[in-house]
């Protein structure tokens, strides 16, 4: 069996040593919520990534939604990453090698890795198809609407739960039935949580955005000051959205730690944008098409699970409300803030 380890060879942290033992899966990132902390780095993401070990004696590291990005090998993450020995990770400014360690021998470095069976990129995690944004009621026109969730490969943050049964979903839009048709049919079939995804992916992204704060609002009569403080920051977004507006969602998300529903609706409205360079980059950054999906699950998941007991119910009341965004029933227009 083996051990992994990133050894910090430059930046702040230089001699920073993560061990990832087998069987376990350790967080990494600026805050003290993370199993590892990078200190002195503003670069690095409250939780920026994550190292997981997988079944066969292997390990994957995967971006966890950071600002920056997670490299290896200088190749930006999209997905979760097999590592080999002498792979060199960067977060930040921080740049790791990794090594594997056989607890067996104490062997460790390059040819250890060597005898750690491959696995298929595309089986882990399961691959989805991707998809473009669809109008609000609309259909998927021409690909049977088998496009129309978006990036499900990584639909939420790895710390929240996984969406199941997605890929089933796709198949029941093939005949031409829209969005709404679809969240209102899997409602009255009492599978309204299967219904939120189809939201998330499929509204256009000021619309999951509205959705997630409207959602927030009617599920949480008594939110707190921050809160209402975070949501009010993404309806400005949503009202005009402009990365100045994006930003300060985001940097208030930041500072809640990313740790609750409304955290979650002010990061889906930075991710909807153009850029999420920081500000002092040369140059812009476009954020991954799936981002903004993810942010919006998080929020909703977040918003729901607060009171679990009631979670179906809260389930239909967040579907409900996706279907009047899309007849246009709700809109940020007629509304007041």
């Amino acid at each position: 069996m083996y051990e992994l380890t990133m050894t910090a060879k430059s930046g702040p942290s230089v001699g920073l040593e993560i061990a990832v033992p087998p069987g376990h899966t350790v967080s990494i990132g600026r805050s003290s919520s993370a199993a590892f902390v990078i200190t002195d780095d503003a670069l690095v993401s409250s939780v920026h990534a994550q190292v997981q070990s997988l079944p066969d004696g292997g390990f994957v590291i995967e971006d966890l939604g950071s600002m920056n990005g997670t490299y290896v090998n200088d190749q930006r993450l999209s997905k979760p990453t097999r590592l080999k020995a002498s792979d060199v990770v960067r977060l930040g400014r921080t740049e790791f090698t990794v090594a594997y360690n056989d607890l067996g021998s104490g062997a460790t470095g390059g040819s250890v890795s060597d005898t750690v069976p491959e696995v298929v990129a595309a089986d882990y995690p399961p691959q989805f198809p991707a998809s473009r944004a669809v109008p609000p009621g609309g259909a998927l026109p021409g690909d049977g609407g088998s496009r129309v969730i978006e990036g499900l490969a990584s639909a939420v943050p790895s710390r929240f739960p996984a969406v199941e049964q997605l890929a089933e979903l796709a198949p029941q839009l093939s005949n031409g039935e829209s969005v709404e048709a679809a969240v209102r049919r899997l409602v009255s079939e009492n599978k309204s949580s299967e219904a939120l995804p189809l939201l998330a992916y499929g509204l256009q992204k000021r619309h999951s955005v509205w959705w997630t704060t409207c959602v927030i609002r009617a599920l949480d009569t008594n939110l707190s000051e921050a809160a209402v403080s975070q949501l009010s920051l993404a309806e400005a977004w949503v009202r005009d959205p402009n990365e100045t507006r994006g930003r300060a969602a985001h940097q208030a998300a930041e500072a809640a730690e990313f740790a609750t529903a409304s955290a979650w609706s002010g990061v889906a409205a930075f991710w909807s944008g153009a850029n999420i360079a920081p500000t002092e980059a040369p140059a812009s950054i476009q954020p991954a098409p799936e981002l903004a999906g993810k942010a919006v699950m998080a929020a909703i998941q977040l918003a729901v699970a607060k009171v679990p007991e009631e979670t179906p119910q809260r389930n239909q009341q967040a579907a409900e409300l996706g279907i009047k965004i899309l007849q246009g029933r709700i809109s940020w227009e007629k509304s007041n803030g």
